[in-house]
């Protein structure tokens, strides 16, 4: 799968580096992780209907041999997958903390569990040590309580 994934399509390539430059572009805005779903969205929508407004105009004037009107397009979607993109982004920071508080109840539950053991082992220890004290026919002394200085 690796293999897959580390020889990206000149295609995608391409149009990563258009997205790239666009957010370069418009570095100096407000980055997307503190703007509301609701704001990407619309955005996008924006941007959505921007681009079926331009291709109606490439359409109506058979302006498909263009450049400009072609770049234009193609600005235009570049826009719409960039708030594509920030939204993806923003939902995958989501799953991403959930999969860590997860792990990290997780780590918590392994630790709570250790601990349990250790004293359970402790408790143990005490009721042989105690045994031990009453074959003897001492009097027990807990060893916890015995100063070592």
């Amino acid at each position: 799968m690796q293999d897959k994934l580390s020889k990206i399509r000149p295609e995608v390539q391409w149009f990563a580096n258009r997205m790239e430059k666009k957010l370069a572009k418009n570095e100096y805005k407000t980055h997307w992780k503190y703007l509301t779903f609701e704001s990407l969205i619309l955005k996008m929508d924006i941007e959505f209907s921007e681009l079926k407004i331009a291709w109606k105009e490439c359409i109506e004037n058979i302006q498909m041999e263009d450049k400009a009107t072609i770049e234009a397009l193609i600005n235009e979607c570049i826009d719409v997958a960039n708030y594509a993109m920030m939204l993806t982004d923003k939902f995958n920071d989501i799953v991403g903390k959930r999969e860590a508080d997860r792990e990290r109840a997780e780590r918590e539950r392994a630790e709570v569990e250790r601990i349990k053991e250790l004293a359970r082992i402790d408790k143990k220890m005490l009721e042989n040590w105690e045994n031990l004290n009453k074959e003897r026919g001492k009097r027990y002394i807990n060893p916890k309580l015995i100063n070592n200085g």
